[in-house]
């Protein structure tokens, strides 16, 4: 049985609770570990995804 994991964020430091839920959750699609904490994967997500978004309106100007 998996139990809860505490993980250091690499960007900001921060100690983070990797429940067993999200293990099994992460396990079934092929993830690995997470190395950063749920916000900063949230932010880094939004900066991906504006940075897509300035590639699409780029093209179409």
């Amino acid at each position: 049985m998996r139990q809860d994991m505490i993980i250091r964020c690499q960007q900001c430091g921060q100690q983070f609770v990797w429940t067993q839920e999200e293990q099994q959750f992460y396990q079934e699609r092929g993830l690995s570990v997470p190395t950063h904490c749920p916000i900063c994967r949230a932010t880094l997500k939004a900066a991906q995804a504006d940075q897509f978004r300035g590639k699409i309106k780029n093209k179409s100007i």
